[in-house]
């Protein structure tokens, strides 16, 4: 009997050791949304230099890009040399599964494999934003081929042109010089937009008496 409840006892914590290692059980325990493993994480070895992973990045046309374009959307494989999963993280913008699958709601740059998207690649939509708050776009990738292999840490950075920003970008910035402008106006002519808004009444008052 007491052999059985030992064997019962090591079963569980095995479980729960090869359980805390699926990404999506990390990333809970995380802070940020930026965040990748950098020491061992239970059967996982220490994360080393993933040379064998590609990325491939395409327009909306389907051409292989060397450099993003703000306000465009493109989509991203990446390419694992045997089937894995995987936490693939973006500096800017929106990251999402092709399929829809394994949506992070807490972190749109974000995509974190659940069990049943073990995969050899990757396929991700990338949104860039308008104003990026970078000059370049990066992907980070940590992904493991099982529980008891190390995490193979991999990534790629792409420039980001603002010469060709989509001309939504263009109306964008538009809107927000406008909207600037007309603040800097009110707040000008009466210090806070409540004492513009006082002049205005004033203004009123006069034209009816």
């Amino acid at each position: 009997m007491a052999c059985r409840v030992i064997t019962a006892v090591i079963l569980l914590v095995s479980l729960c050791f090869g359980v805390n290692a699926y990404p999506t059980l990390w990333r809970d325990k995380q802070g940020s949304c930026s965040a990748h493993p950098t020491s061992k994480q239970h059967l996982h070895g220490a994360p080393v230099e993933d040379t064998a992973t590609t990325f491939v990045v395409r327009d909306g046309k389907g051409s292989a890009v060397r450099s993003l374009c703000p306000g465009q959307t493109y989509t991203v494989s990446v390419a694992f040399p045997e089937a894995r999963l995987s936490l693939t993280t973006a500096n800017v913008g929106t990251l999402v599964a092709a399929t829809g699958a394994d949506v992070d709601n807490a972190c749109p740059n974000r995509v974190v494999a659940q069990q049943t998207s073990i995969a050899a690649v990757n396929t991700l939509t990338w949104d860039v934003p308008c104003f990026p708050s970078s000059t370049s776009g990066i992907l980070k990738v940590t992904s493991a081929a099982g529980e008891r292999y190390p995490f193979q840490s991999s990534g790629l950075t792409i420039p980001i042109d603002s010469n060709c920003a989509a001309a939504a970008c263009s109306k964008a910035a538009s809107t927000t010089t406008v909207a600037k402008a007309a603040d800097a106006n009110v707040n000008g002519a009466g210090g806070t937009a409540a004492g513009a808004a006082a002049l205005a009444l004033a203004g009123l008052a006069a034209m009816v008496l």
